[in-house]
């Protein structure tokens, strides 16, 4: 058997009986004021709650509506670092290219006795990194076979095959190239071969000199 709570029943028939009075005072013209004062005070608490919660849940939408606006302008500003960052990437090259340009230009003009011809590496052989390059200038440039290639800090290789517009070189670390250097040093004037080291590509070596020879660390070997 189950047993119904007095309390409990006798309040939720007094809440029932002032909802219904509060209907019918707001229908007609009676005025209970007794009641609407149980009214307000009984329905304050949950007024107060729902207004909490309105508010609370503005505060919540304008929070976001601020978060989202965060994040649009953290996404433009990662965009503008991004263009700057190219455009600096850009710059830098472009200087890099006149500093470049600048000394090929005074070593060409301290040079002038020569027919020099610029070119630019477009390609290198990918199985033999250190050994070939192709440059864009050839035959209809004034590029022929067993040309030498330069650089203003020395030399570079040889052209091996000249084509229309491009040529073939070998670079002097190729191990099959070989040419013709002595020792720059005045008291020494050594001539020797450099040629290509296989066992370590970025050091070609001297080679076909004499136990005897005057040379010493530090030497500086130019091509004869």
């Amino acid at each position: 058997m189950r047993f119904i709570d007095k309390k409990g029943l006798l309040l939720a028939v007094a809440v029932v009986m002032i909802f219904l009075l509060a209907g019918v005072a707001a229908r007609g013209n009676y005025q209970f004021p007794v009641l609407e004062k149980m009214v307000t005070v009984i329905l304050a608490p949950f007024e107060y709650a729902v207004a909490k919660v309105t508010q609370e849940v503005r505060g919540v939408g304008a929070m976001g509506a601020d978060l989202f606006s965060v994040y649009r302008e953290n996404q433009a500003l990662r965009e503008e670092v991004e263009q700057l960052r190219q455009a600096n990437l850009k710059m830098t090259e472009v200087m890099a290219e006149n500093a470049r340009l600048r000394t090929l230009l005074d070593y060409r003009n301290r040079n002038s006795q020569y027919d020099l011809v610029t070119a630019m590496v477009i390609a290198r052989d990918p199985g033999t990194w250190t050994n070939t390059i192709v440059i864009d200038r050839g035959t209809k440039h004034g590029i022929a076979k067993d040309m030498p290639v330069i650089t203003p800090r020395g030399l570079v290789g040889t052209v091996t095959k000249a084509f229309e517009y491009t040529a073939k070189v070998q670079l002097i670390l190729d191990p099959r190239s070989a040419v013709g250097a002595l020792v720059q040093r005045p008291e020494s004037r050594v001539a020797a071969i450099v040629e290509g080291n296989a066992a370590n590509p970025q050091a070609p070596r001297m080679v076909n000199i004499a136990r005897d020879a005057d040379i010493i660390k530090g030497d500086k070997i130019i091509t004869s």
